[in-house]
């Protein structure tokens, strides 16, 4: 579905000679807050976004030897508020081996109290920035070789991300694009706009219940696959012009529907379980979904994978982003260890484990 990136022949220096898989035009934000333990009140902030998650679901695909295939756009800048954000970003993609492209700009805040998206974070002040200027433009890396990858994720606003497409196409007419809306910009007044965005794009994904938001259905209505079935063929998968195109659909307790164009009619939708059995030993995280994005995207760019195949190794890489509040702890290769781990277990062992577990739903 997705064909591999072309490099620029005339480029020679290191950075320049980079053949991308997949770049992020993601969100990237600090979520700062008081943490309260007992009697005792500190201040603590998470790195969070669907930026720098896709690229770390890419990049536990990836391996270490294809990190250098994924390319990450974030404005960093600097804030008097947040002095550690550009730090903790480059200290993370330096560790992961992830091309980080700083799209150099001043950081623009809107703080407010939200206790109410985030479960299991009640404790926190969350501070989100919200203002269409902090998101990155493509005026400082058009002229490298990120701009010719032949995926692009994005989870900007419907108008923000229909701007980045017309400027991105002109300069890269075979590029592919997958959007995440984020469940704080589902607006009702938005449905035409996002119908229109989807005609620019290829993948589709999106939560279960901003699918049903979107779809004027009521939050309260059971999820089943009937249902989700309905909702994207009458709403939704018709405004994919991408012949090969597909809708996403995460359920956290139930797991993905991968709803796909030009198929068998008794095929074009399959559902995925989650990797681990219960989602009460998990944690209900803000970037699992788009680490399945990013994980998606270089499987189908980077390793060749058909869109099944890479949902599956997709579900591996989302679990392990699940069992921590932050990110997965990576042991690198070495002398005596030949593989790389996360979360003390390598993505072959878990793949394995996952492919058992669908065997018993014949997937």
């Amino acid at each position: 579905m997705f064909k591999s990136g072309r490099r620029k022949p005339e480029q020679s220096s290191s950075d320049q000679d980079i053949d991308f898989k997949f770049v992020t035009l993601g969100e990237v934000r600090l979520e700062k807050g008081i943490k309260k333990t007992n009697d005792t009140t500190f201040p603590r902030a998470i790195l969070r976004g669907p930026g720098i998650y896709s690229a770390l679901g890419a990049r536990i695909l990836a391996g270490s030897d294809g990190a250098k295939e994924i390319g990450f756009v974030a404005r960093q800048g600097l804030n008097v508020q947040f002095l550690t954000l550009p730090h903790d970003l480059r200290n993370l993609c330096m560790k992961w081996g992830v091309h980080f492209h700083d799209d150099t700009n001043i950081y623009q805040w809107n703080a407010h109290v939200d206790v109410s998206t985030r479960p299991g974070m009640d404790e926190y002040l969350v501070q989100y920035y919200r203002r269409e200027n902090h998101y990155p433009s493509i005026e400082s890396f058009k002229e490298t070789p990120l701009i010719k990858s032949p995926v692009f994720q994005l989870s900007q606003t419907p108008q923000h991300v229909k701007e980045l497409i017309a400027a991105i196409r002109p300069l890269n007419p075979e590029a592919k694009f997958i959007w995440e809306p984020a469940p704080e910009l589902i607006d009702k007044r938005d449905i035409p706009l996002f119908k229109q965005v989807c005609n620019d794009i290829s993948i589709l994904y999106i939560e279960a219940f901003s699918l049903m938001t979107l779809s004027c259905e009521s939050p309260s209505t059971e999820i089943t696959q009937e249902y989700i079935a309905n909702l994207v063929s009458r709403l939704w998968l018709p405004h994919i012009h991408d012949r090969d195109g597909a809708v996403i659909v995460r359920s956290r307790s139930e797991g993905f529907w991968i709803c796909r164009k030009n198929v068998h009619q008794d095929s074009w939708i399959t559902w995925l379980p989650t990797y681990h059995d219960s989602p009460e030993s998990t944690f209900n995280h803000p970037g699992a979904g788009s680490a399945f994005l990013g994980a998606l995207a270089y499987a189908m760019s980077g390793q060749g994978k058909g869109i099944m195949d890479a949902a599956k190794s997709a579900v591996v890489a989302a679990s392990f982003v699940v069992e921590q509040e932050s990110f997965p702890v990576l042991r690198e290769r070495s002398i005596l260890r030949r593989k790389e781990k996360w979360n003390a277990e390598t993505v072959e062992s878990r793949v394995e484990k996952y492919q058992k577990k669908l065997d018993q739903y014949g997937l």
